[in-house]
């Protein structure tokens, strides 16, 4: 039976036309049975490979860095709704209890992309499946050109439909994680690899500043992009002045920009006199300096803000902190630089206790943009430098940076379960 099954269907038909039975060459079976041997072998490390890459539990993550996560997401779950409520009730178009759940459904799948990466061994996180993604991700960071709609002047979204996608948030980490994996080398390694490395980071890093601060026109994004490839070069115990050529170029591109776009120099010059046209190019400066100072020490009250109602424009997103502040009076600001701080320096204590070099370094590049990205936030709101479009993480509205951030919070936890 094993025979007449194993035979091809013309030869069985002439075997049952004859009323013989073919013995088939023992050489054909051994090959036979060596090709499915081999493809069984193929498929069960490739279920190894899976089953070694993931751990589906959370035993051995930074708690500390859990409970920060959840109240700054609860917290802004909270603040963006208070701060966009009055917007929504006057437009009309949707409930406030309906933003609300589309908020609380954006937060969930952020959780469920940090329990994922959580749950992901971040050494699989290689160097060849990095290039392999860099063209993908380089690619969906010129679409919002192509296919996108500018929003004041800027292209830096993809409408799906059903939400945007800002392509931009995803690159910031990208060349974090990539310019950690490259950095992490013996220290045997050939001067020429290690400077073929170097060199490697910072072509990416021009590629990908072209691609958000030329094609997308969103400066600040790119800015923070480098400054995170930088830290991670520093840190990786590279020759500083190896970054002095490339930090120089970037910082008179970065000036070029700004002199030659008139909105970018309008900003310096508000920045420098925020009062010199408070009714127009100075007008969300000012208003929310106003909100900051109106606070007091406790605030005027949850929801009680007076700014939200279109006095400060897009409060929700960039300027979210001065309603914290407004509602929320100081003791709120300063609870919330002080989340801020401690989840940096949970960040950075993670990638002191990793359990290698690379761990050390993804740690340090993830934790720089997400502190980098909150300073400027609340630096900007505060009048100590030029407006920007930077988001406060974990708090302003917009999925794709809850999302992503969360998503890079999970490759933190995956460390710190991996540490020393």
């Amino acid at each position: 039976m094993e025979e007449k099954r194993n035979q091809q269907p013309e030869e069985r038909d002439s075997v049952k036309a004859q009323g013989k039975a073919i013995d088939w060459p023992k050489s054909k079976q051994k090959n036979d049975s060596s090709i499915r041997s081999k493809g069984r072998g193929r498929l069960k490390r490739s279920f190894s490979y899976l089953g070694n890459s993931f751990d589906f539990t959370l035993k051995g993550a930074d708690k500390k860095l859990l409970m920060i996560l959840l109240i700054l997401v609860l917290f802004g779950l909270v603040m963006v709704t208070s701060t966009a409520s009055y917007t929504i009730i006057r437009r009309g178009q949707e409930s406030v209890m309906g933003f609300m759940g589309k908020q609380m459904l954006l937060a969930g799948l952020g959780f469920l992309a940090m329990f994922f990466m959580a749950s992901l061994d971040y050494h699989r996180l290689d160097w060849k499946l990095l290039l392999a993604l860099a063209p993908i991700v380089l690619i969906l960071n010129i679409l919002p050109r192509l296919i996108g709609t500018p929003v004041n002047g800027a292209y830096r979204w993809i409408d799906l439909g059903f939400t945007t996608l800002q392509p931009s948030e995803i690159a910031k980490y990208f060349i974090a994680i990539l310019a950690a994996r490259l950095m992490t080398f013996p220290e045997t390694t050939p001067k020429k690899t290690v400077i073929f490395r170097y060199a490697t980071v910072w072509a990416f890093v021009g590629l990908f500043i072209f691609a958000i601060a030329k094609v997308q026109s969103n400066l600040s994004t790119s800015a923070i992009l480098a400054f995170s490839a930088f830290v991670v070069i520093v840190v990786s115990n590279a020759p500083l002045i190896w970054s002095l050529i490339p930090v120089a170029v970037g910082g008179l591109t970065g000036v070029f920009m700004i002199i030659s776009t008139g909105y970018r120099t309008d900003r310096i010059m508000g920045f420098l006199n925020p009062f010199s046209d408070p009714n127009g190019k100075t007008l969300q400066l000012v208003q929310s300096l106003y909100a900051l100072s109106t606070g007091g020490i406790v605030g005027r009250g949850l929801g009680n803000s007076r700014f939200k109602a279109f006095w400060l424009p897009y409060a929700e997103n960039d300027f979210i902190f001065a309603i914290i502040a407004e509602e929320l009076g100081l003791i709120g600001g300063l609870a919330t630089i002080a989340a801020f701080a401690f989840l940096v320096f949970t960040g950075l204590r993670i990638g002191r206790q990793a359990k290698d070099g690379y761990g050390r370094l993804l740690a340090v590049g993830i934790t720089t943009i997400i502190g980098i990205q909150a300073a400027l936030n609340m630096a900007v709101v505060m009048g100590a430098f030029p407006v920007t479009g930077v988001p406060l993480p974990f708090i302003s509205a917009g999925g794709t940076s809850m999302i992503v951030n969360l998503a890079a919070m999970g490759i933190l936890l995956n460390i710190s379960k991996q540490k020393r």
